[in-house]
């Protein structure tokens, strides 16, 4: 194996090269400096740039995109309005009596909008760091910006689209309104009970015409503190007890021996939110069925993206520093509230 191809992958594994036990035999204890001078100027800039893109999709993939569970994806061409547009107003069909004509159907437009956002920060290496054979804690970076290109992504649903209760732009209505929108139930402890009765506010939503519809909660986004809890009343089919808000110790009411928000049943999926505060969870149905958000992307690209400053430019002229820069562009909106219920305890 030559030494470029044991450089290029020491890099993409993100380890310290000086301390690598495979770079150290292949090389025969030439340092990093060294490798980079016998490397060539043009070349070693562009093994680095591809190991860091190469770790940071490590550290993208090591986060859980617990997003893509709940919304549907778009793309983005450019950074103006995207509009949702939603049909409304359909209701059951008209009877049509002998000799009259059929009616047209002219159902009205509900409409939500949304636009593309830029997310990212630069990272410079200098010099001398790199004469100190200091290339691991590069990859190390590459890595730990993935993840926070990721956890952008889960904040942007699950905080600012979800928990900051933003005001959608059709009715000018909090995404969660009790009377307007009947998706807001409080002083609700996560229980088999309250799970109950957001099912239950959740199929009694109706369609932009009035018609009856049928939403089934598909997700159960918890805190971490209710995390253990949301295990326990979605990942088994056994009896459960539970005690009865108010009751004393050892009062309990009996559910029956089918748990029907179990894997047996509707087979409700928890989902651990780490942008949710304490205190709070909620239910979401299939997007599949009934959309609730809506993120888009520049031009379909889902992943982050890592650039380098030309050669010879910027810091690297001025400073002997060479620049990285991490993009996420992105942008959602909350397309439908009909499809979410959120509890406050």
């Amino acid at each position: 194996m030559d030494f470029k191809t044991v450089i290029r992958e020491a890099l993409a594994r993100g380890v310290d090269l000086s301390k690598d036990p495979i770079f150290r035999e292949a090389m025969g204890g030439m340092s990093v400096r060294d490798v980079t001078e016998a490397l060539g100027s043009d070349y070693f800039p562009k093994v680095t740039l591809d190991a860091a893109h190469n770790r940071l999709m490590q550290g993208y993939a090591a986060v859980p995109e617990d997003w893509r569970k709940v919304v549907n994806v778009d793309t983005a061409s450019d950074f103006k309005w995207q509009y949702v547009t939603a049909l409304n107003g359909y209701g059951n069909l008209p009877k049509v009596l002998p000799g009259e004509k059929y009616p047209f159907l002219t159902p009205g437009d509900g409409q939500e909008r949304w636009k593309l956002d830029k997310y990212g920060r630069i990272f410079s290496i200098d010099m001398e760091a790199q004469a100190n054979d200091q290339i691991g804690a590069f990859g190390k970076w590459s890595f730990n910006e993935g993840k926070a290109a990721q956890r952008s992504l889960n904040y942007l649903v699950f905080r600012t689209l979800m928990h900051d209760n933003p005001t959608m732009y059709g009715d000018s209505t909090a995404l969660f309104d009790a009377s307007s929108h009947g998706n807001l139930l409080t002083s609700r402890t996560l229980n088999y009970a309250n799970i109950k009765a957001g099912y239950e506010a959740m199929a009694a939503q109706t369609g932009r015409g009035l018609e009856t519809i049928r939403i089934i909660p598909r997700f159960l986004l918890v805190d971490p503190t209710n995390w253990l809890e949301a295990l326990r009343l979605t990942q088994s089919n056994e009896l459960y007890q539970y005690m009865q808000p108010g009751a004393t110790e050892g009062e309990t009411v009996n559910y029956g021996t089918f748990n029907v928000f179990g894997r047996g049943g509707l087979g409700l999926i928890p989902v651990l939110c780490e942008d949710i505060p304490n205190g709070y969870w909620y239910m979401v149905a299939d997007p599949a069925t009934c959309p609730t958000w809506t993120l888009g992307f520049y031009k379909g690209k889902q992943e982050p993206e890592m650039f380098r400053e030309a050669p010879n430019t910027g810091g690297e002229f001025y400073q002997d520093s060479m620049s990285f820069k991490t993009r996420l562009i992105a942008g959602g909106v909350v397309e439908d509230y009909r499809g979410i219920v959120r509890m406050e305890e």
